[in-house]
């Protein structure tokens, strides 16, 4: 075989690849308009409903919690939950250290409060839960947090093992619209 040959063999099956990844992308689309996240099919052979091809099926994100305003969360849970904020020293003139900057000159000294990391883990695992802010007793409307709802899941697309075998005996009957992805009806005369 020339190299011209294998040339064209090798645009065809790019050009079908290219036409496969549109479609691919096209059908997910249809699919991401028809399915709820966490939705799952089985689907089988046209012709043999025995026999499975794969399964299709759209994950199921989960929304997130996150600060928005650190200092007003920070404010909030210090009014709210003192004991669960910790202080924490900022020091203006890095050149001397915390521990004589308390002692001799305390004016250099900025202290702030810092929440306890693992209270602010807990507010946002509430506020996950109850899918708004929400504080360690349930409040709600906590300044500095929010709740991200999830967003739309992806569709997966799987075949079986059987899938390909069955999908090229479709293709090479002629029976497969590759823009689509549609099984042709096998028409009055065809035989299989």
């Amino acid at each position: 075989m020339s190299g011209r040959d294998l040339a064209m063999r090798a645009l065809i099956v790019k050009c079908v690849a290219d036409i496969a990844a549109k479609a691919i992308k096209d059908r997910r689309s249809d699919l991401a308009d028809v399915m709820a996240n966490g939705d799952r099919f089985n689907v089988a052979a046209p012709d043999a409903p025995e026999l499975n091809l794969g399964k299709v099926w759209r994950t199921e994100p989960k929304g997130t919690a996150g600060l928005t305003d650190a200092s007003a969360f920070t404010v909030w849970m210090q009014d709210n939950y003192p004991d669960r904020v910790t202080w924490d020293a900022r020091i203006t003139d890095l050149g001397k250290a915390i521990e004589v900057l308390r002692e001799y000159a305390p004016e250099l000294v900025d202290e702030v409060p810092l929440v306890e990391p693992w209270a602010e883990a807990e507010v946002l695992r509430l506020t996950e839960r109850s899918r708004e802010a929400c504080g360690p007793a349930g409040e709600t409307n906590v300044p500095g947090v929010a709740y991200e709802p999830p967003g739309p899941g992806a569709v997966t697309v799987k075949l079986s093992d059987d899938g390909p075998a069955v999908i090229e005996q479709l293709w090479r009957e002629g029976r497969i619209d590759l823009t689509t992805g549609e099984v042709l009806a096998i028409t009055a005369g065809e035989s299989q």
